[in-house]
């Protein structure tokens, strides 16, 4: 977790070996970082999921969380980029 404002804390990734998924680690994971947090005298916690994980946001939605805020990530698709670079020992790289 990270500190991001007074009393709140942020989950930055949770990630469960393939292999274990449906044993419930994931669920002890979030319940040991919410004690941790409310031990540390936090009032909120935080995370990310993907709206098409729904695995995941289910396991969040039983233990408390709830939708607070909408955030839509863009990209496009990758082009072949040459890098030129100032030192000529570099000038052959690719991207």
């Amino acid at each position: 977790t990270t500190l991001i404002g007074p009393g709140t804390a942020h989950i930055a990734q949770v990630a469960v070996d393939p292999a274990q998924r449906g044993s419930g680690l994931a669920g002890r994971m979030l319940d040991a970082v919410v004690e941790r947090v409310r031990a540390e005298g936090l009032d909120r916690v935080t995370l990310l999921v993907s709206e098409r994980n729904t695995a995941a946001r289910h396991l969040y939605n039983r233990r408390g969380f709830h939708d607070a805020a909408t955030f839509i990530a863009a990209g496009r698709a990758a082009t072949h980029v040459e890098l030129r670079a100032q030192r000529p020992e570099l000038s052959s790289l690719h991207a």
